[in-house]
């Protein structure tokens, strides 16, 4: 796999300050109509767009590890990247409330998803969709390095940052969902595993009333070579 870590932790920590800048920031925390993750794919995607190619919506892929109550191995990813080194990463995005925290259980699924990318398949499926941004069907047969990569904005009045056992455990939770639907622990299951061990990339924002933190965990996929 292609050495992305720089690359991409510069751009993870230029989406976090374009976060944490916002001069609303505490009253978008303390939003209670919806989750703030399309808020955070946007940034996202405006932020990676200023350096590489970034998909404007999401992007479909086929996976050896969908919903549990899914009818079919069609996944949409939160978002895509293109290296200009024809690097791709496959991401999922969330938002969790520090008083859901049952919800980042989540993670583990969403990333496993991703990490289970049948890429061949994926290249596979029939193009255009209106909903996919259009550079997508061409763009993705340029990728020759793969790798998954979930994002999560965690908020709440707590100090965010103390709250790093209990995420753990939440990330646990979700994994133990995930060996209990693969007993035979596929490979892109232990990939998954070692990704959230330890985060990739985290900022945390202490604020008066309410805090944040970002975090990242990356899995690298494979080598997709002519």
């Amino acid at each position: 796999m292609s050495d992305i870590s720089r690359p991409l932790h510069g751009v993870l920590q230029r989406v976090a300050e374009r976060v944490w800048s916002e001069p609303d920031l505490e009253d978008f925390l303390a939003w209670r109509g919806a989750t703030l993750e399309y808020w955070l794919q946007i940034v996202f995607a405006a932020v990676a767009g200023q350096e590489m190619w970034a998909a404007t919506g999401e992007t479909p892929l086929v996976t050896a590890c969908p919903n549990a109550r899914a009818r079919t191995s069609v996944k949409w990813a939160d978002g895509a990247l293109i290296l200009p080194c024809n690097a791709g990463v496959l991401v999922e995005i969330k938002s969790v409330a520090a008083s859901r925290l049952k919800n980042l259980t989540s993670v583990a699924a969403d990333l496993a998803a991703l990490a289970a990318v049948d890429w061949p398949a994926t290249l596979a499926l029939p193009g255009p969709d209106a909903g996919v941004d259009d550079r997508w069907w061409a763009d993705r047969y340029r990728v020759r390095d793969l790798s998954a990569m979930s994002l999560a904005l965690l908020h709440g009045v707590a100090p965010v940052a103390s709250l790093e056992a209990e995420v753990a455990a939440r990330l646990d939770n979700g994994l133990t969902g995930l060996r209990a639907r693969f007993p035979d622990t596929p490979d892109w299951l232990v990939r998954t595993e070692r990704a959230l061990a330890q985060p990739f990339f985290t900022s945390s924002r202490p604020g008066t009333q309410r805090s944040a933190t970002i975090l990242a965990w990356l899995a690298p996929l494979a080598s997709y070579r002519d």
